[in-house]
């Protein structure tokens, strides 16, 4: 059955049914501005950030150079296995699209972390529907993710958060996060593929 779960976007095109050309594409179209999730952490030296459960003995921020520009980067460290979680409230809406962009780096001995929105009702299976992608980036080094999710109805009475979880003996790092409300739309004569890591569920 294809319906908006299951249609993949980024692949779906439009073709002249008289010349078998590719004329449109869905294109994948940031709506409004961003939410303010304090995606840089510069609120939680000052302690004034929607991010709950940062914990000063095992985090620490530190300034990193990604993709040429300067950021800073929450890490996470541990030298024994313990769930780590820092999280907050997210104003998304069920049914639409956001796309979540951030870099992330581990060098974990096993298991990996997570950044993802997820309904805290749910213990099994609370993380929204999301596009696909690579949970493990390369060993010890930076990659950048650029992930949809489209959020469910909430199970209880509060709304989806969006969470950094780190379980594992190791170190790890969350910097430039940024979430915003998505759209696919259909472009007329627009022939050029959507990029991968931008793919929707």
């Amino acid at each position: 059955q294809v319906n908006q779960e299951t249609l993949a976007f980024e692949k779906t095109v439009v073709v002249n049914p008289h010349t078998g050309q590719v004329v449109g594409r869905f294109q994948l179209m940031r709506v409004g501005e961003p939410l303010p999730i304090d995606g840089s952490f510069a609120g939680l030296r000052q302690g004034k950030s929607p991010w709950l459960g940062f914990s000063p003995d095992r985090m620490t921020l530190e300034p990193v150079t990604l993709d040429g520009k300067r950021h800073q980067v929450l890490l996470i460290e541990e030298k024994t296995i313990r769930n780590v979680r820092v999280a907050q409230d997210v104003a998304v809406e069920p049914g639409k699209r956001y796309l979540l962009e951030y870099w992330i780096m581990m060098s974990p001995v096993d298991n990996e972390m997570n950044v993802m929105i997820r309904d805290p009702a749910l213990a099994l299976f609370s993380q929204a529907p999301h596009a696909y992608y690579n949970k493990m980036p390369p060993f010890g080094a930076w990659a950048k993710r650029a992930v949809i999710f489209r959020p469910r109805p909430p199970a209880g009475r509060s709304g989806p958060v969006l969470e950094i979880t780190h379980a594992f003996v190791g170190r790890g790092g969350v910097a430039a996060m940024k979430l915003q409300e998505a759209a696919w739309r259909l472009g007329v004569g627009v022939d050029e593929p959507t990029q991968p890591h931008t793919a929707a569920s």
